[in-house]
């Protein structure tokens, strides 16, 4: 049997925890991670987009606003080349949605792992010079693609980096010389000259910090989109807690429902009189049933496999779902056929099954109902693994 030894950084953890709510090992956890002192520990649990640092602080973000913006404007043809993996999958959804919110003419490519290998190459570059591409712009990927980057450049286009990963360089007796891809602009924290406070960003909030800022330099109200987000992300995890997702977890339904609100912000129109609210109950909505009827027919594939960001007709319908197909009519029949399934589901469960499975959906663990109900967590996990098992019978 493993035994597993908590690191314990020095703190008053019991202080920590009657404090913020948590427990002693939580505050363990927060404490290794050097977050340290009241404010920060508040920041760290409940900070908010506004506590985010200005993306304009990092190292070439102005050239980029400067260039993208501009060609916009011309409508040339920019193409985002992305990575194959779930940073990369991100980065290349936010880039690919803002710009399409800025009117770009915009598409995406993203590496074949065995084809093409990691990151920018030269087949990626052909691909793009064959489809008339003007620009290219990376995300989580092209700070070590200097030679790439010389090739595209002498082929006329334009290239931004986007990146996170660290910059490769040369020793150089005592120091080092950093190597830096001769782009049209770089935006990379780990730059050594970049301003930008906190180092540790993933590919996709590099490229959320980039769309950030060409909205405000193109006059898009870029603090109107995050209020809303932030706004009703709680109707997005209750409405995820409702629902139960084979082979997956809230998590990933929150996820889901998270996309639902960015269509949401992305496609309301005022004038079609309707509500910001109502609309986003219709998005939010389509966007979990759909994830859920996608796991009943593929039960334990990722649930973002039913989307690919290479092909263009599944982009166009990803991207169309929420205002062309999406209406009250058949949100309300899939909400009655939730309703009669839950009421059959109900009737086959005993009364101790029903009781774990409402304080589950409630958003408890299983220690914590074990605790609510007075029951040894062993027969809360057996209570749960029943539930699961006759949950699957009716799909």
């Amino acid at each position: 049997m493993e035994n597993w030894v908590l690191l314990r950084k020095g703190a008053d953890f019991q202080h920590i925890s009657e404090k913020f709510h948590i427990s002693p090992r939580v505050a363990s956890l927060i404490r290794n991670r050097d977050v340290i002192g009241d404010d920060a520990i508040e920041k760290y649990l409940n900070g908010t987009i506004a506590d985010l640092y200005d993306g304009m602080l990092m190292k070439d973000m102005d050239k980029a606003v400067a260039v993208l913006g501009e060609k916009i404007k011309e409508n040339a043809k920019i193409r985002i080349i992305g990575d194959y993996d779930i940073d990369g999958i991100q980065s290349t959804y936010i880039l690919l949605e803002g710009f399409r919110m800025l009117g770009a003419d915009v598409d995406s490519d993203i590496p074949d792992r065995m084809k093409d290998g990691y990151g920018l190459n030269r087949n990626l570059i052909d691909r793009a010079l064959e489809a008339d591409v003007d620009t290219i712009v990376t995300c989580d990927n092209g700070i070590a693609a200097a030679e790439e980057i010389a090739y595209a450049k002498s082929m006329g286009m334009t290239i931004v980096v986007t990146d996170h990963h660290e910059v490769p360089y040369t020793e150089i007796g005592a120091g080092r010389r950093y190597i830096l891809p001769e782009a049209d602009a770089v935006v990379d924290p780990k730059q050594e000259d970049c301003t930008y406070p906190f180092k540790g960003l993933c590919g996709a909030a590099v490229a959320y910090k980039l769309v950030e800022a060409l909205m405000e330099a193109m006059g898009k109200d870029a603090e109107d989109a995050d209020y809303l987000m932030e706004k009703y992300k709680g109707l997005v995890r209750k409405k995820a807690r409702a629902m139960f997702l084979i082979g997956g977890d809230t998590d990933d339904l929150i996820q889901e429902g998270m996309i639902g609100l960015f269509k949401a912000v992305r496609d309301y129109q005022p004038d079609r009189e309707s509500s910001f609210q109502s609309f986003a109950n219709i998005c939010i909505d389509r966007q979990i049933y759909t994830a859920i009827k996608s796991s009943n027919r593929q039960k334990h594939q990722p649930l973002n496999t039913y989307v690919s960001l290479s092909d263009g007709e599944a982009e166009e319908n990803f991207r169309d779902s929420c205002v062309e197909h999406d209406n009250p009519e058949s949100i309300l029949i899939d909400r009655e056929n939730v309703a009669a399934l839950e009421n059959e589901m109900k009737k086959s469960l005993s009364p101790l099954e029903n009781r774990v499975l409402q304080l589950y959906l409630d958003g408890n663990g299983y220690m914590d109902i074990a605790r609510i109900l007075g029951k040894t967590p062993k027969s809360i996990d057996n209570a749960l693994q029943r539930i699961r098992g006759k949950i699957k019978s009716y799909f």
